[in-house]
């Protein structure tokens, strides 16, 4: 891949940011792309500044409609960093205060129960044939068992490929995840087998499939492909969609994994200060908070055990805020 050529008079700091992150250890892919936009803005309407001004940051900072409000404070934010970097090198900069930027509705997840799983994966193991689509029948039951089973972000599982798999030890490598990180996540020895299974119906000998969930042409399959299956297995399995903002959603697989995961290790007696920060890094969370934020969501969703999480974890009732995970 060839390096990002900035050209604007901030290059030298943008370059050295990126430097900095990437020498941390972040991938800072989708960052690098958003600091190449701001660079282009000053090339075409500050060609001769010299630092992150006030008057730039109005500008870049106006909500284009359609973009929704979260792009709008990821690329205000990277751009905040890059003035904070300047700041620390004594650069005269200004710091725009992120948290003036407009915020989206705050979503309430959707927790799937266990009957609703088991009433829609009686769905999803029901997909078809279909020779436009001649694996989707062996993908959707395995693919969104993946999303419960490991609480997955659906980009992570549609950028598998066939390498982060490893049968032999049921363990998925997820590369460059939210946080520009690599992790490992163990799977369970029912999954997989299942995911061995699998590997032998799409992936036999001569198979020259890339991901692990291939589209028809090869390719990745899109996150709308999957979103349209989804909502029709949600309407098979008598599970009401409450419109656009308001879920189900496919992420909220992702949520139901972490309460159901939480309520188990609360009721068999777990260490919770241990298992806590476990499931910390088997998610991905860049911060301890957003996991804390799914215990508080297990204790209002199970009142049954709030006095189990307040025994154990007590110190972090409280934290939490929206999930950025």
């Amino acid at each position: 891949m060839n390096p990002v050529v900035f050209e604007s008079k901030l290059a030298p700091y943008i370059t050295g940011l990126i430097e900095l992150k990437q020498a941390l250890g972040y991938k800072y892919n989708e960052q690098t792309r958003q600091l190449k936009k701001f660079d282009q803005f000053c090339l075409d309407q500050f060609p001769e500044e010299c630092t992150v001004t006030k008057l730039m940051m109005d500008i870049w900072g106006v909500l284009k409609p359609p973009e929704q409000p979260g792009t709008l404070r990821s690329r205000v934010t990277v751009v905040s960093h890059l003035a904070a970097y300047m700041a620390s090198l004594g650069k005269d900069a200004y710091i725009y205060p992120t948290n003036e930027c407009p915020k989206e509705p705050k979503y309430i997840p959707y927790i799937f129960s266990e009957e609703e799983l088991r009433r829609l994966f009686r769905q999803i193991d029901c997909c078809h044939y279909s020779p436009e689509v001649p694996n989707r029948h062996l993908i959707m039951p395995v693919l969104f068992r993946i999303l419960y089973c490991c609480g997955l972000r659906l980009g992570e599982i549609l950028r598998l490929e066939k390498t982060d798999v490893d049968l032999a030890s049921g363990v998925l490598l997820i590369r460059e995840s939210k946080n520009g990180n690599d992790r490992y996540v163990p799977m369970s020895m029912h999954l997989a087998d299942r995911c061995r299974d699998y590997t032998e119906q799409v992936h036999g000998t001569g198979s020259q499939h890339r991901y692990f969930f291939p589209a028809p042409d090869g390719g990745m399959i899109s996150g709308i492909n999957i979103y349209t299956n989804f909502r029709k297995f949600l309407h098979k399995a008598g599970i009401s969609h409450r419109g656009k903002g308001k879920g189900p959603r496919i992420y909220d697989f992702r949520h139901t994994f972490a309460v159901h995961s939480l309520k188990q290790l609360v009721l068999s007696g777990k260490d919770m200060s241990v298992y806590h920060q476990a499931l910390k890094t088997y998610m991905g969370h860049s911060m301890f908070k957003y996991t804390a934020y799914y215990l508080q969501l297990t204790k209002d969703m199970f009142p049954d055990i709030r006095a189990k999480i307040e025994a154990h974890y007590n110190t972090f009732m409280g934290i939490g805020g929206e999930e950025h995970g």
